[in-house]
């Protein structure tokens, strides 16, 4: 949750993104890790804890160390920008915590 964007294509993102979370929610599996939990907690209080909320439940998948390495090798990959070192822990997490074999 966000204080509503004044530009427009922000503001339209944001709306698309809580419209997905009210309507699409209840149709998949969800999980979550600690790395997007703690970049929730980011920004101001009372959004932060609306953000928490909505989170509050879903299953927390563990930073293993199988997914430090898969993060490092997405990255050396190329397949992901190397600032994108969070968004890629968050995805390495998922294969890691399900014993999926992995060859980015």
């Amino acid at each position: 949750m966000a204080r509503p964007a004044r530009d427009l294509l922000q503001a339209a993102r944001q709306q698309l993104t809580r419209d997905r979370w009210d309507f699409q929610r209840e149709k998949h599996k969800l999980f979550t890790s600690q790395v997007v939990l703690d970049e929730i907690a980011d920004g101001e209080a009372a959004m932060a804890q609306q953000r928490r909320d909505l989170m509050a439940g879903i299953p927390l998948l563990d930073l293993t160390a199988e997914a430090n390495s898969l993060t490092k090798e997405i990255l050396a990959s190329g397949l992901l920008p190397t600032d994108a070192d969070r968004d890629t822990a968050h995805i390495a997490c998922y294969p890691a915590n399900h014993g999926l074999q992995t060859s980015p």
